[in-house]
This record gives C-alpha cells, sequence and structure tokens, in this order.
C-alpha cells in the first residue's frame, strides 16, 4: 500500500518482484480477489483478518522487520515527549506493553526491545 512502512520494507527486500501500489488495503484485497495480482503485503494481523474474510492464504508472518515506528511530537513540547518516553518506558518495563501486542497481536512474536528488561535475550541499547 502507498506510503507505509511495508512499501517500504517492500521496496526494499523484493526487488525480484514486480511491485504495484494500492491507496489503501480493500483496494489491494479487490486485486487479489479478482487474480490481477498474486498477493497483497500488510501487516500480520490484517494480513490474517483478510485472509480468514476471504478464504486466502496467510503465508508467513514477518515478525519484527526494519520498520520501526515512532511519533511526531510538535515543535516546543519538551515536556509532553519527556512525559510519553517516560509513559513508553513504564509501560514497557511494568509488562503493560507485552500484555497489549499479547491482546492485540496474538501468535506475532514481540520483538526483544519491548520486552521487560527482565525479560530481554539481548542487553538493551542505550
Amino acid at each position: 500500500m502507498q506510503g507505509t512502512l511495508q512499501e517500504a520494507y517492500a521496496v526494499k527486500h523484493f526487488t525480484d518482484t514486480e511491485l504495484v501500489r494500492f491507496p489503501d488495503n480493500n483496494a489491494a484485497i479487490s486485486a487479489v480477489n479478482s487474480g490481477s495480482i498474486d498477493a497483497h503485503f500488510l501487516d500480520y494481523e490484517a494480513a490474517k483478518e483478510y485472509a480468514e474474510q476471504y478464504g486466502l492464504v496467510n503465508a508467513i508472518d514477518i515478525p519484527s522487520f526494519d520498520a520501526p515506528a515512532g511519533f511526531a511530537i510538535a515543535k516546543g513540547k519538551p515536556e509532553f515527549q519527556a512525559a510519553l518516553n517516560e509513559a513508553l518506558h513504564a509501560a514497557m518495563e511494568d509488562g503493560t506493553w507485552k500484555e497489549l501486542y499479547e491482546k492485540w497481536f496474538p501468535g506475532s512474536p514481540m520483538p526483544d526491545q519491548y520486552l521487560p528488561s527482565a525479560e530481554q535475550t539481548e542487553a538493551p541499547a542505550e
């Protein structure tokens, strides 16, 4: 889909593939269902839902590809930025992030850096 992290990943990694960009998931799934494209690359949870809804094959879960996410914070909001960073870190440390991840992304492995530090297999980046 145009302008997504999946598009950036596909351009970088699916170099032997003819990529077709769509404005939204509905248009892409319609093209899959009509046979005009072979597959649609999108976030895993949405892919599972479309596969179930339309009887499609959900081929693979790429649990942690090079597509980090972040927040764009308005200028002049250092207190908000500090509070957001603190809240995100606290949610990771107390297990809230893990609980929410497991609720909304069942079956997808959670990237190590979002686990409470006591559960991480690698030392967190500083």
